[in-house]
Parts: C-alpha cells; structure tokens; sequence
C-alpha cells in the first residue's frame, strides 16, 4: 500500500498509529497507538465518524481503486457469492476487528466463518443512517 500512496512503509505505519490513538473501541481492548495524534488527524477521524453513512462506502471504493483497481463507479452492489453493499468490507472488517476477531456469542476465532450481524435488520430500519459498526456484532455464519 505505502508504495501505492508514494509513501514509506514506516510513514504509513506511523499515520495508521496516529489515527488508533483516536479508537475508542482499540483503546478498551488496552491498544492505545501513538500518543502525538495531530489536529489534522483528529479532524480527519472526526469527519469521519461525523459522516459514515456517505465516507464509508466512499473510502471502500477509494480503496479498491488503489490497491485492487476497482472502478469508483462501481454499482451499489455487485455479485460477491452474495450481494453485497458498498462499504460491506470496511464494515465487516471495523466489526470483527472491535471484537477481536471472535464471535460476540461463543468466542470463536475462525475470521472466515464469522459474519457481521446487524443487530437491528438493515431492511426493518431503513432510517438508518449508515453501517452501524457501534451497533453490530460479529457472529458465526449461518448455512
């Protein structure tokens, strides 16, 4: 990625530390990242968190476009093995990661087999703003 973005692997480091300094859910599980967080990265987090419902499916698609070549103007939903929405990576992965990448319910640790659960429905709640990561929890796949 560092090389994608014209940049250091160490200065990406660092930025990614910055920026989980400003974590809530990092810092109960005891990560704290770099203490020097700037003003431009707590603007950045804050805006954010401020406005995910239209910056998370954005940075996904930005995302794509630089490390995966996917096209920005790539349709709300695509075939996945199942439809998925835009933004559904970055969500999936902020709502296993603040559990530490177990089930909520049993603890499992297999990522793989592990799904993020709204815990209200996305379609009963449709006034939902956006993917509520605060509002999910991971848990096992259904078959």
């Amino acid at each position: 990625m560092s090389g994608r973005l014209g940049l250091t692997p160490g200065s990406v480091a660092m930025k990614l530390s910055n920026l989980a300094s400003l974590d809530p859910a990092l810092k109960m599980r005891g990560i704290e990242g770099l203490k020097d967080a700037s003003n431009p990265d707590r603007d950045v987090w804050d805006e954010f968190h401020d406005n995910p419902s239209e910056l998370i499916p954005l940075s996904q698609e930005r995302f794509d476009a630089l490390i995966v070549n996917a096209s920005p103007e790539a349709p709300k939903s695509f075939p996945h093995p199942t439809k998925q929405r835009r933004g559904q990576g970055y969500f999936r992965d902020a709502v296993l990661n603040n559990y530490d990448k177990r089930c909520a319910v049993t603890g499992f640790p297999v990522r793989e087999l592990l799904t993020a659960s709204h815990i209200l429905s996305w379609s009963e709640h449709s006034t939902m703003a956006g993917p509520s990561v605060t509002s999910s929890m991971p848990s096992g796949k259904r078959t």
